[in-house]
């Protein structure tokens, strides 16, 4: 079955999840330790998430899979894992 999700959607989900996301202090406090810019990490979400789901190669998608795991190397532990 083939999914359809204009990007607009995307858009929104985007949005919403970091909506809520901000509303946990871990997260709120582990941003602002990293310095990390709220708005660019959703404009990346959104362009991560267009390529997995608008590119109809399985190459691609593994491929931008690996990068992301290559650019967050990090492990989490399993209460972090159960917050997220």
């Amino acid at each position: 079955m083939a999914v359809t999700l204009e990007q607009t959607k995307v858009n929104e989900l985007v949005d919403r999840f970091y909506e809520k996301l901000l509303l946990d202090p871990y997260y709120v406090t582990m941003f602002k330790e990293r310095n990390v810019d709220i708005e660019l990490l959703k404009i990346r979400q959104r362009v991560f998430i267009n390529r997995l789901v608008f590119d109809a190669s399985e190459q691609e998608q593994s491929k931008q899979k690996s990068q992301v795991r290559e650019r967050h190397p990090f492990q989490i532990d399993p209460n972090r894992a159960g917050v997220w």
